[in-house]
């Protein structure tokens, strides 16, 4: 019996009493971040059919599938479905709708609609919108904006944000702003050593030749 088919037999062997949202919540994210979408949308509706209540946390978690299955029309369908729950505007819907919509292809419009709806947007919401940018690598320039705007904001950047920030940099090939936030990064309260935004740093003066800079990230 493979990995998947044990994990999902355990969860069809709990008796009702033990099996609740979180259990299965738990299986629906799992799928998904192993980009087995359709098995996590078929737990979905098991789970529906079962009668469990769907709440913030299990439309998250559902989201999560479609941003790695990049299957924008079942996102679609959870979209209309948050927003007639009114789930729409909570902090952890949303950022998976923004996520979703950077993903598969429909368009930062889109995911800058969902953040506008969202009731004051927090410091994973403005991250996610900042990823979205950065990953459609066209948009690099709305990336480093939406991460000033943030700051207008008053939300002082996480390691998160540095690496989305310092990724758009690379992608514009532009060492000068990599410079900035690499400045703004260590006047920050993140650890020097922070690896995720270390890499960042290599990767962007790798990309525009300057190994110097390279070896100061690294020593």
């Amino acid at each position: 019996m493979g990995f998947w088919r044990r994990q999902k037999w355990c969860l069809m062997g709990m008796g009702e009493e033990v099996r609740d949202e979180v259990s299965w919540n738990s299986m629906i994210v799992a799928y998904g971040q192993h980009k087995r979408g359709l098995e996590a949308l078929a737990l979905y509706r098991h789970m529906v059919h079962r009668g469990f209540e769907i709440d913030m946390f299990t439309l998250a978690s559902v989201l999560t599938t479609f941003s790695c299955a990049e299957a924008l029309s079942g996102g679609l369908q959870f979209h209309a479905k948050s927003i007639k729950s009114g789930f729409n505007k909570n902090h952890h819907v949303g950022s998976g709708l923004i996520d979703m919509y950077a993903k598969c292809g429909a368009g930062m419009s889109e995911s800058r609609k969902v953040f506008e709806e969202i009731r004051g947007s927090d410091l994973v919401v403005w991250n996610t919108m900042i990823s979205g940018y950065a990953q459609n690598k066209e948009l690099s320039v709305e990336a480093l904006e939406c991460f000033r705007q943030m700051q207008r904001a008053g939300y002082w950047p996480d390691d998160c944000s540095f690496v989305c920030a310092i990724s758009a940099c690379s992608n514009l090939s532009s060492p000068s702003q990599g410079k900035q936030f690499h400045a703004l990064a260590m006047k920050s309260e993140i650890p020097s050593n922070q690896i995720s935004v270390n890499n960042a740093l290599v990767a962007m003066y790798s990309k525009v030749r300057k190994p110097s800079r390279c070896k100061k990230v690294i020593s």
